[in-house]
């Protein structure tokens, strides 16, 4: 009995150990069985075309695509630059016509100015829109500043052409606001008719003169002082150097300044009392129609005028007497303001080489 029991808590306790082994046996981890090259990568197989159209011409296309809508929208903006469709695109009140006015500023100011400036046929048509805009008579502030606007754009041109349109402008005035008109086309004049002198010295226009002098004698004072400035750029006509001597006296120091600094370009000693007036330190008359925040730079603005207008005199008359223009030269060349400072420094020495004799 009790080798009995002895022998199967011998055996129970066999079987516990076995149990405990097998669990033991189970928690360490297998070793795994060992890959061969072959079983490290799938077989290698040619590509298929699916693969290759994927990888290859799918992108291809895709750059292709990429490159022709660049090419096209390049191309429609080269279109759109054109100047003569920025013209077209003026006529009927629309929106439209404010754009391509901006757009055509810039191109009259942009790499392709100079062509567009020699365009005959461009001026021509822009001449018959301010033409038509005039004949339509409104009154309007849009088509008041269209007028203006094309006005100032005639002025750019370097071709005959452009006159005729801005000489039916400055002569047409059937209610106030149209002074503006009249004001932009005398501009435009003036800049087109320096324009065509610098291509041809002696260059002039009969019609062109009588048209400035007319507006000269208006009676609003930035238009006749306007119109001197024009007239001073085709001084070298008689009636326009005519017109300039007695505008040295009119009322409005603008017109009178204006007068004066065109006739001192070709060395009239007329100019030199009113020129003596511009080198003032005192600008109250000149600049009492301006703001407070702008009289010193209108001041400035009319002193350095007229320091240039003198070594202009003195450069065009080697006779004139500029010994009335010492003193405020001199006293002009102690300004704190660089650009009158600068300009009467060199006016100063100007005139000193004009006393010192030449060895």
């Amino acid at each position: 009995m009790q080798v009995g029991l002895t022998l199967g808590v011998w055996l129970l306790d066999l079987g516990i150990h076995r149990a405990a082994f097998c669990h033991l046996m189970s928690e360490i981890p297998h070793q795994p069985k060992p890959l061969s090259p072959d079983d490290s990568l799938p077989p290698v197989e040619p590509p298929s075309a699916g693969f290759l159209v994927q990888l290859f011409l799918i992108p291809g296309l895709i750059v292709a695509i990429i490159v022709v809508v660049w090419l096209l929208f390049h191309w429609l903006a080269q279109m759109g630059n054109d100047p003569r469709e920025y013209v077209k695109k003026l006529r009927g009140n629309n929106e439209v016509r404010w754009q391509a006015a901006v757009n055509l500023a810039g191109a009259l100011h942009g790499a392709a100015g100079d062509e567009i400036k020699h365009d005959t046929t461009v001026a021509d048509d822009l001449g018959q829109i301010l033409n038509e805009e005039i004949s339509a008579g409104s009154m309007e502030e849009r088509p008041i500043n269209l007028r203006v606007y094309l006005c100032r754009a005639l002025g750019e041109f370097q071709v005959e052409a452009a006159l005729p349109a801005l000489l039916t402008a400055a002569s047409t005035q059937r209610a106030d606001v149209e002074i503006d008109v009249r004001r932009a086309a005398v501009h435009g004049l003036a800049s087109l008719a320096a324009n065509l002198k610098a291509v041809q010295p002696d260059w002039k226009n009969a019609e062109l003169a009588a048209t400035l002098i007319a507006a000269s004698k208006s009676d609003n004072d930035n238009l006749r002082a306007e119109s001197a400035f024009a007239l001073g750029v085709i001084a070298d006509q008689p009636e326009a150097a005519a017109r300039l001597a007695q505008m040295l006296d009119d009322p409005h120091p603008d017109a009178r300044f204006n007068a004066a600094t065109g006739l001192a370009r070709r060395g009239d000693a007329a100019a030199l009392p009113v020129l003596l007036e511009m080198l003032g330190s005192d600008q109250t008359l000149a600049t009492q129609e301006e703001s407070a925040e702008n009289r010193q730079e209108k001041q400035a603005i009319v002193n350095v005028n007229g320091l240039r207008a003198i070594a202009q005199l003195a450069d065009a008359n080697s006779t004139v007497d500029l010994h009335g223009a010492e003193g405020p030269v001199q006293q002009l060349a102690d300004s704190k303001i660089p650009e009158i400072r600068d300009n009467a420094i060199a006016v100063r020495e100007k005139l000193l080489r004009r006393k010192t004799p030449t060895k």
